[in-house]
């Protein structure tokens, strides 16, 4: 069999209608057809291991979820940064340290330097800007 999975979906197909044709039904079928898929459907040349996350806390996301029973665990109002009132159960999430957790944290504000180096790069003109 060819290794494109168009191919591989259309000869298991065959081989199915064949045993359809000898007298197979139902589960049987079902799982004949699943055994001819997994044998020839084209595996992945560089991936010899089952799937894991780089991160276990954060599952790849970038948030780690909590659960806030509702004594406000989950901390204080993100806008006011009052001290929440008790409340309703919740989950809840918190940046993680791995690097996918990066674009959920707080961002610096910028510094007078940042401002000075920002004013001395020289942006090139637009078509609207000239």
């Amino acid at each position: 069999m060819s290794d494109t999975l168009g191919t591989v979906v259309t000869e298991a197909l065959k081989m199915r209608d064949e045993l359809k044709a000898g007298g197979l039904d139902g589960h049987a079928l079902n799982q004949a057809l699943e055994a001819v898929l997994r044998d020839s459907w084209p595996k992945p040349k560089d991936r010899t291991e089952p799937w894991h996350d780089a991160c276990a806390n954060c599952r790849d996301y970038g948030l780690e979820m909590l659960w806030c029973p509702g004594d406000a665990t989950c901390g204080p109002n993100l806008v006011t940064k009052a001290p929440r009132p008790k409340h309703g159960a919740h989950e809840f999430g918190k940046p993680c340290w791995c690097p996918k957790g990066q674009r959920f944290r707080e961002k610096q504000a910028p510094t007078p330097d940042d401002a000075e180096t920002m004013a001395a790069k020289r942006k090139p003109m637009s078509r609207w800007g000239r």
